[in-house]
């Protein structure tokens, strides 16, 4: 989400998706979870693009919206790097600000002894 923040195809909209399943054109949507189809309106049509051609999330995206009767599908492989590089229209988005807790913050946590991720 915070790429998309920073820098973004002009009008488009982050749905993300959460990819549990094999990087192969065999996937199981099953194990993945996205909200698209709930979210998007299945009448209109979209370019589903994510961050360059080793990412499989936009093609995911993609065949699960194809799969829940989406007509007009399309999926962009080289993503948002191949949009700007060729000078397309790209915008940032204002983050939420951040609003003050309503009581004092409680003592230190403390520190974390296993690595996080970012996914």
């Amino acid at each position: 989400m915070k790429e998309y923040h920073e820098k973004h195809i002009k009008g488009a909209a982050s749905i993300p998706y959460g990819e549990k399943s094999l990087k192969d054109v065999a996937f199981d949507p099953a194990l993945d979870d996205w909200a698209g189809p709930q979210k998007l309106d299945k009448d209109k049509p979209y370019i589903f693009q994510c961050n360059g051609p080793e990412c499989w999330k936009s093609y995911k995206a993609a065949k699960v919206a194809i799969a829940n009767g989406f007509k007009n599908v399309y999926w962009f492989r080289g993503g948002f790097p191949e949009w700007e590089q060729n000078g397309l229209a790209v915008e940032a988005s204002q983050k939420p600000t951040d609003v003050a807790p309503a009581t004092p913050p409680a003592a230190p946590a403390p520190p974390m002894t296993t690595a996080a991720r970012r996914q």
